[in-house]
């Protein structure tokens, strides 16, 4: 019975150590179309702030847009992280925008080595005039301060993805379609202070030359990485979801380790 349980144990910790380079995932769990998706209000102050929840980030001004609600899932052939999607979009009658925060590490230790955050995307409409944020690392857990960022513009009916780092911008030279779901994957590669983007990547084929990249001039640099911000902002209309961080380009497409059994 003694060597049953001590290999019954070795088991759980090699599962265990196989999915350890999977940071985060199950954003929004628990969640239900139509829900709302903020726990609470940094500007009004929170309470027993939790990890991996959503809330409205600190400002100066209050919002003029309200939090963002739950749609449906988004799925991507090859990409295994489920769940719901957050609206991107703002309801009828409001401008301007609104930054959410989900907290995901508090002491500090995510401030070296290479961090993948992907997620899916699906955008009906995006601005074509200026840049829209939609995703991003912040290196605050209250405050958005976003390094690196995915942003996104309207160019000849279609959407350029870009890699944002602080006051530094690159396009993607390929143009993609709206009305369709795309996989993103945002790297931050603290170590050699650059950011890069992925778009619809394949499984099983390794990491790819990124679409876009950015690297630190001196002034815009990366740092700790404690959330993950979505930005919510009249002109732009479609969803976000099905969040992952992981350390290995490989654990991006791991499948979602099943729940420990209670």
């Amino acid at each position: 019975m003694k060597k049953v349980m001590i290999l019954m144990a070795a088991v759980a910790m090699m599962a265990s150590g196989a999915n350890a380079k999977i940071l985060r995932e199950g954003l929004l769990d628990g969640y239900s179309v139509g829900d709302v998706l903020e726990k609470g209000n940094f500007i009004d102050g929170v309470d027993n702030v939790e990890q991996n929840n959503w809330y409205g980030a600190l400002t100066q001004r209050p919002w003029t847009v309200a939090s963002a609600t739950i749609k449906p899932e988004l799925k991507y052939d090859g990409y295994t992280v489920g769940g719901p999607s957050i609206d991107l979009g703002v309801k009828s009658g409001e401008k301007g925008t609104r930054a959410t925060l989900c907290p995901v590490e508090s002491k500090g230790k995510w401030k070296k080595g290479t961090y993948y955050l992907s997620f899916l995307i699906n955008l009906d409409q995006i601005d074509s005039k200026k840049h829209t944020e939609l995703v991003g690392l912040s290196q605050l857990d209250k405050v958005c301060k976003n390094r690196p960022a995915l942003q996104a513009i309207g160019e000849d009916g279609k959407i350029v993805f870009i890699s944002n780092l602080g006051k530094l911008q690159t396009k993607t030279s390929k143009k993609y379609d709206l009305g369709k779901t795309h996989l993103v994957v945002l790297k931050a590669d603290i170590d050699n202070q650059k950011a890069s983007v992925f778009v619809d990547p394949k499984a099983g084929e390794g990491e790819p030359t990124a679409d876009a990249v950015t690297e630190n001039d001196g002034s815009n640099s990366l740092g700790y990485i404690k959330a993950i911000s979505i930005k919510n902002r009249s002109g732009q209309k479609g969803s976000v979801g099905n969040f992952r961080i992981s350390t290995t380009w490989e654990d991006i497409f791991a499948e979602t380790p099943a729940p420990a059994a209670e």
